[in-house]
């Protein structure tokens, strides 16, 4: 059974980002960004809803593009994306029930090898995206994450997408099998 963190909002079904931002479980973080990890039902429920097709969880994760975070041009910076993705495929693990810290506790890691990102639309200051994360492909010891980013007010539309492919590291150090309790937390 998955379990939630108690600032999180639980696992529901899919909302629209108007009604995201009405739940409780919105985090307001360092310089008015936020985030909210939440998993969007689907994927291994398999034993307890027979018959039904499993989809991959989806969990969303909420910035504010910041000054700072401006390219020459007045738009998010590119290499910007790449923090945001990297944040919200933490949040997605702590929205399963592993948060870093547990997962470092265990001698465990998860090694980003390798990254293909295509921006598509521009983001300028204070706008609001939604990065949305879900694993689309597991083997014995790697994960593959589409990463969506989105205007919270455009759902539909893209900023940047990406495919992130990340290892699953054990106790020794080296490439393991990922544990069944990492791929429950991730819905893979």
């Amino acid at each position: 059974m998955r379990r939630a963190a108690p600032d999180r909002a639980r696992a529901s079904p899919r909302a629209s980002s108007h009604e995201a931002d009405a739940r409780p479980g919105r985090r307001i973080g360092a310089h008015g960004t936020s985030r909210v990890a939440r998993g969007v039902t689907g994927g291994g429920t398999a034993a307890q809803f027979d018959g039904m097709e499993e989809t991959p969880h989806v969990f969303e994760s909420r910035f504010r593009v910041r000054s700072y975070e401006l390219d020459g041009f007045a738009h998010l910076n590119h290499a910007v994306f790449l923090n945001w993705f990297e944040q919200a495929r933490f949040d997605t693990f702590e929205a399963g029930g592993l948060p870093a810290p547990e997962i470092q506790a265990r001698g465990w890691g998860v090694y980003v090898v390798h990254v293909d990102v295509q921006y598509l639309k521009e983001a300028r200051l204070g706008d609001e995206l939604v990065v949305r994360t879900s694993v689309v492909e597991v083997g014995r010891s790697s994960m593959i994450f589409r990463q969506v980013a989105s205007p919270a007010d455009e759902p539909e539309a893209i900023s940047a997408e990406a495919r992130v492919r990340a290892v699953f590291i054990g106790e020794g150090g080296r490439p393991a099998r990922i544990p069944p309790e990492v791929r429950a937390a991730l819905g893979a």
